[in-house]
């Protein structure tokens, strides 16, 4: 009878257990609506503090318009969405592209990303003009300070910037013009320009096209347009001069489309003299229809005009058959993409995660441990950037399952599911960079510093209450800049708050003498951890 009630005893325990696991996940789901409006991908605009978040409305709608440049030279616009899809923001790639007139950036335009409006807003707002002005060797050597609180939104943009001026080349020379009496010579048609492998430390593609002034004489459309060739086919074709003819209400309407592959990936409005209300209710309804379609696809769709904005809708949709039947005849050779994904990074951080995930069931050998807790500091920490935070888990939550955060979201499930199964703290023991840090510190020393008990029961009730307000905080939208400040961040040392590092340093150093401070008496990921498994 008293081995039944301990079975029994046992059962309810594990119950609980897993309830508390679904009650945090729960907790966590709230927060991911609360700051996204997202769950796993889906969106619940009604639910979040800003409204929701829309790939729309990543960017203030103006910034899908060309600016107009002061200098009519030659210009140059770097697209980064390829170029630079492995740098992250909060919940993703942070796309831009840095228009560059006669070798001086002239705009920075935000292109549609993941990132939550407020924080993004908040980051592009203050940076898109620091670099307006420079040539492009000062504004690739200007440092540009993060902003404080976008943390993440602020080093994407950075970083994307930075990318595009590395991979900025002059345009060639123009070949000079000899007037010939009585008749009208046209510029030269420029070359389409390739960025050289050499200059680009990444194999995806550089998006970039010529825009040239207006000609009272007929151009070559090669002037208008212009092909970049890097690791995917890429063509954008711009119809400033191709459908200079096609009228909207008050003028022509000008588009660029980018044709990737063969297929067609975005529209683009350009500037135009079109009403902005009837314009901007055509362009919204119509820019995606081509989407996702081959060009021959695209050609042959037949888009009816936008009612209430006639002019405007039939002149976008004229343009864009224009700029279609002009890749069609482009001889544009499909190159095969090569993935992003399986990269040595990914490779060894995966096999190092799974090592420190199913080595240590089976093997209790102290100098394992050792070297196992050295490549969770170096490959998962200082390499990879790679540990399970705030951060980490509510990007999962909102944008669900992505190849890209695969070794991530195995280190989440390490974190939440092992306790499930009587491996409590097993991902703090065993997986997390920082906890390995501090543990390898205490191995320096085996004088600690004495702690009463009171003491540590005091700094426990400090962890509670401090997660406890630090969930609140989240829970109603009031700080969700914390997450940038937990101490996992300082592996990524290029782009971490220098309070943040110097915190991380100073923990390090206390380790030696104080086992696992910041692991038992601050972290607020290892305390939510510890709920979910009961173990608070």
């Amino acid at each position: 009878m008293e081995d039944k009630n301990q079975e029994r005893g046992l059962h309810i325990a594990n119950w609980r257990q897993w309830l508390m696991f679904l009650l945090c996940l729960l907790m966590m789901a709230v927060v991911a609506l609360v700051r996204d409006g997202k769950l796993f991908g889906y969106e619940f605009a009604w639910f979040s503090r800003s409204g929701g978040l829309t790939t729309a409305s990543a960017a203030p709608t103006s910034l899908y318009l060309m600016d107009k440049t002061s200098n009519p030279g030659d210009t140059v616009v770097i697209n980064t969405t390829i170029l630079g899809k492995d740098i992250q923001g909060f919940n993703g790639p942070v796309p831009l592209e840095v228009t560059i007139v006669d070798g001086k950036v002239v705009n920075v335009r935000a292109l549609p990303n993941a990132e939550t409006p407020d924080f993004f807003h908040r980051a592009f707002n203050e940076l898109r003009t620091k670099w307006n002005g420079l040539t492009v060797s000062q504004a690739s050597n200007l440092k540009v300070d993060a902003v404080s609180g976008a943390t993440y939104s602020s080093n994407a943009i950075i970083q994307n910037v930075q990318l595009a001026l590395k991979n900025y080349k002059p345009l060639p020379e123009k070949a000079p013009q000899t007037p010939q009496t009585g008749s009208t010579t046209s510029p030269a048609p420029q070359p389409a320009k390739t960025v050289p492998t050499s200059t680009v430390t990444d194999t995806s593609s550089t998006f970039d096209f010529h825009r040239q002034p207006a000609a009272t004489a007929p151009q070559s459309p090669a002037t208008s347009v212009a092909t970049s060739r890097k690791s995917g086919d890429t063509l954008i074709v711009n119809t400033t001069v191709l459908g200079k003819d096609i009228q909207g209400y008050n003028g022509p309407t000008p588009v660029e489309v980018l044709i990737v592959d063969g297929k067609v990936v975005e529209v683009r409005a350009l500037e135009n003299a079109e009403t902005p209300g009837f314009f901007k209710r055509a362009f919204s309804e119509l820019r995606t229809m081509w989407n996702g379609k081959t060009v021959s696809e695209a050609s042959s769709l037949k888009v009816d005009a936008v009612s209430g904005a006639t002019y405007s809708s039939n002149a976008i949709i004229q343009n864009v058959q224009v700029a279609l039947r002009y890749a069609q005849s482009a001889d544009v050779a499909p190159v095969q993409q090569k993935s992003s994904f399986f990269t040595p990074k990914f490779i060894i951080g995966l096999l190092v995660v799974l090592a420190a995930s199913i080595l240590p069931l089976f093997i209790k050998n102290k100098t394992y441990q050792i070297v196992q807790m050295v490549l969770n500091v170096l490959v998962l920490g200082l390499w990879c950037g790679l540990f399970v935070s705030y951060t980490s888990i509510l990007t999962f939550l909102s944008s669900g399952f992505s190849w890209a955060y695969f070794v991530m979201i195995l280190m989440i499930l390490v974190a939440f599911i092992y306790p499930l199964f009587g491996k409590k703290q097993f991902y703090c023991a065993h997986v997390c960079p920082f906890g390995a840090l501090q543990q390898l510190m205490g191995y320096c020393s085996k004088k600690k510093i004495g702690m009463s008990v009171k003491l540590v029961k005091v700094l426990n009730w400090f962890r509670r209450v401090l997660w406890v307000l630090l969930m609140v905080c989240l829970w109603t939208g009031l700080f969700f800049e914390w997450m940038d400040y937990e101490l996992f961040t300082a592996f990524l040392f290029q782009t971490a708050s220098p309070v943040v590092i110097g915190c991380a340093v100073a923990v390090a150093l206390l380790s030696i003498f104080i086992p696992r401070p910041y692991c038992r008496f601050v972290c607020p990921t290892g305390t939510l951890i510890k709920v979910s498994e009961m173990s608070l």
